[in-house]
């Protein structure tokens, strides 16, 4: 086995969808945003056609960003976040799920959920609760969250960037505990004898740690999983290696091959150094792919893109975005002077490591600064070939659609279009073999 490992021509790839705005307000007051209205958007109806929409297409996950507060880091107010529903409203994505889940029948569903904020035997409790609900469907998007504004709203201090993975480490191994202080067999549901779980397979946890202390046991009955799928997207070095350790599926947002490879080799070889089969941790990276019907659609949208980043409403919006979650106000930063004079928040280094890559001014990254990965653009058959060339050369184990772009065309032009493609290659599953979350994610 290698630290590497690559795909073979055709061979399949799990595909999802990172929905950067949450339980968010979709894209609104566009020419193809149709009728996002409050009422539907709050109340769910928009996510679940969303979700079924994606299911249809044979989809694995399907997975909900998440931010706790109104941001106010772009000109230091919360202005264009508020007045352009950007990044806010954006509600708690775990209550979403309960909804999705009775409207779909196999699809994956993600919600972000943080170790810094909540306690251990409340998500325990919380993720238990949903992955019955779902039929084991249920993933949890394992987040530190590094924004002084969520530890205000939250009145606590923010730790330092390693330690709140050294807590998260420790939040993990107490939530663990927990799930498993329950046996498997322990829910006996015997009518002749009247007993409905065997108090001898139920164990307290009496977990004393550095940060978090409980009694246990869980009065959540063992999930269809026993415990969720961990998913991870933390790019940093100490992100990788809580990734490499724990994650089932690792989000990454890096732009092009070379950081794409470099990525998947860092967290398979991290895995490999504590014992972890490495083809267990499942790399998936994040595209924001432009989808025509015929190259000159796609040559048009593609510099309608690159136009809209770099100026007007589009722009400000993807500057405010950045300055949300790379911890540097981009308002402020004269458009020619060089990225390296410039210090982001404590805890935003990759993001903006991620900028510089790309240029070394914020008129040069302008252009391509989006928070969806690397950019693809063709038809749905071009595209299909460009993700089967990317999977062969940098190895992986699938896509994640992102982008801000959340209208019901990019949908149906995903859904639609370039899940038939990739199925026509062979690329992508016609079907489910399973009904859980993990089943689908460990079949290849």
């Amino acid at each position: 086995m290698t630290g590497t490992g690559t795909a073979m021509p055709g061979e399949m790839f799990h595909m999802g969808w990172f929905i950067g705005r949450g339980y968010g307000l979709p894209t609104w007051n566009r020419t193809w945003t149709g009728n996002a209205t409050p009422r539907e958007w709050v109340r769910g109806d928009y996510f679940v056609e969303w979700a079924q929409a994606l299911e249809r297409a044979c989809f694995d996950i399907m997975m909900f960003a998440d931010t706790a507060y109104v941001p106010d880091t772009f000109g230091g107010s919360a202005k264009t976040y508020l007045n352009q529903g950007h990044m806010t409203p954006m509600h708690d994505p775990a209550s979403l799920v309960p909804v999705l889940g009775y409207t779909t029948k196999r699809i994956g569903l993600v919600a972000t959920l943080s170790t810094t904020f909540y306690h251990p035997y409340a998500l325990a409790r919380l993720a238990g609760t949903l992955d019955s609900m779902t039929g084991g469907r249920f993933g949890w998007n394992i987040v530190t969250t590094s924004s002084r504004q969520a530890a205000g709203c939250f009145g606590v201090e923010l730790p330092e960037h390693d330690e709140r993975y050294d807590i998260a480490d420790e939040f993990v191994e107490l939530a663990e505990k927990l799930w498993a202080s329950w046996e498997p067999d322990s829910v006996a549901i015997d009518e002749a004898s009247g007993i409905y779980a065997e108090h001898s397979k139920i164990s307290s946890v009496d977990y004393e740690g550095r940060h978090f202390r409980s009694t246990g046991p869980l009065n959540v009955q063992p999930s269809p999983q026993g415990r969720p799928v961990y998913v991870q997207a933390g790019g940093s070095p100490r992100g990788i290696r809580f990734a490499a350790e724990h994650a089932e599926a690792v989000v990454c947002m890096a732009k092009g091959a070379e950081n794409m490879k470099a990525f998947r080799d860092s967290v398979r070889e991290h895995a490999m150094a504590i014992g972890r089969d490495p083809d267990t941790v499942k790399v998936l990276y994040l595209i924001d792919p432009v989808v025509g019907e015929t190259q000159h659609e796609v040559d048009a949208r593609v510099a309608i893109r690159d136009a809209s980043r770099a100026g007007g409403l589009d722009g400000t919006l993807t500057m405010a975005g950045y300055s949300a979650v790379g911890g540097l106000d981009l308002a402020n930063i004269d458009l020619d002077a060089p990225l390296a004079d410039y210090e982001p928040e404590e805890g935003h280094r990759a993001v903006f490591e991620q900028m510089m890559a790309v240029g070394s001014t914020l008129r040069e990254v302008l252009p391509t600064l989006d928070m969806a990965g690397t950019d693809l653009a063709g038809t749905p058959d071009q595209l299909a070939g460009q993700m089967s060339e990317l999977i062969q050369e940098v190895g992986g184990d699938g896509f994640l659609i992102g982008g801000w772009d959340a209208t019901r065309r990019r949908i149906a032009e995903i859904a639609d279009g370039l899940a038939p493609a990739l199925r026509r290659r062979g690329l992508m599953r016609d079907g489910y073999s399973h009904h859980t979350l993990r089943e689908h994610l460990l079949e290849y």
